[in-house]
């Protein structure tokens, strides 16, 4: 099987098109037949017209276009990505996860994406692998890895989360996650608290409650309509938090990692 890691550093040196067709001349591809794949491997990335460029002359974004284009061209049945975009701002980073993607779909090659930037995986993965001091403690699609994590290192590794000691007489812990919480100024059945902060973060209002019996502040993630009512909490209101069984997944308080298939 032939697999490629991916390097990002290019030849300053060499132009666009010099850059793709090096592992070409290294696999002595005939002149003709690579002349050919490094055209194709430039269009797919949107480079095709930049192919006489220096890498000094192009943005950060379009260098790590080049640098894929260079691997792609070797055609590899399995391409590994290690932090490709670590690098980048935080905007570039997000539309080259949408191009990479993109690339991905087009030409059907395995791509082994290496990240410590969870919503990054969260949004390119078809299927994830977490680690922890490198063994691997849940395999499984982007959905099951976020609402139905198997230990507490995944669940807090993955998104944020609320960790509620004691959920059973087995020596578990309840995880909800913010989004999840609904917060009541009326008397109902619930975990009583008192509200620390509410934090405005444009799509969504964060509030954090201290409850009896829970070491860390619950938070509470409001969107859409309860978040437009978010101007009625204050500090020091009391309140009650509640949630949908549904929503609570019960965890061992300890996880040995297994490796699985």
């Amino acid at each position: 099987m032939n697999t490629v890691f991916q390097s990002y550093a290019l030849f300053p040196h060499m132009n666009v098109r010099d850059n793709v067709a090096f592992g070409l001349k290294m696999a002595r591809v005939p002149k003709q037949e690579a002349g050919s794949r490094i055209g194709e491997a430039l269009a797919l990335v949107g480079l095709d017209q930049h192919g006489d460029r220096l890498p000094g002359q192009l943005s950060g974004g379009q260098q790590q276009r080049v640098a894929v284009a260079r691997a792609l061209v070797n055609r590899p049945a399995v391409l590994l990505l290690d932090e490709p975009l670590g690098a980048l701002d935080l905007k570039l980073r997000k539309r080259l996860q949408v191009e990479l993607a993109q690339i991905h779909r087009d030409v059907g090659t395995t791509f082994v994406y290496v990240t410590h930037d969870q919503e990054e995986a969260m949004a390119m993965a078809t299927r994830i692998a977490v680690m922890n001091e490198g063994r691997v403690e849940q395999v499984g699609l982007p959905g099951e890895i976020y609402n139905r994590p198997r230990s507490r290192f995944v669940a807090d590794f993955i998104g944020e989360s609320n960790f509620l000691e004691g959920g059973s007489s087995n020596g578990s812990v309840l995880m909800i996650r913010p989004e999840s919480v609904r917060i009541s100024t009326e008397p109902r059945d619930g975990l009583r608290g008192r509200i620390l902060q509410t934090s405005f973060l444009g799509n969504q209002t964060r509030v954090a409650v201290a409850c009896e019996g829970v070491d860390a502040p619950v938070l509470a993630s409001l969107f859409g309509r309860d978040q437009a009512g978010e101007r009625d909490l204050k500090p020091d209101q009391e309140v009650t938090l509640w949630w949908e069984p549904d929503d609570a997944v019960l965890l061992p308080e300890s996880h040995s990692p297994q490796e699985e298939t």
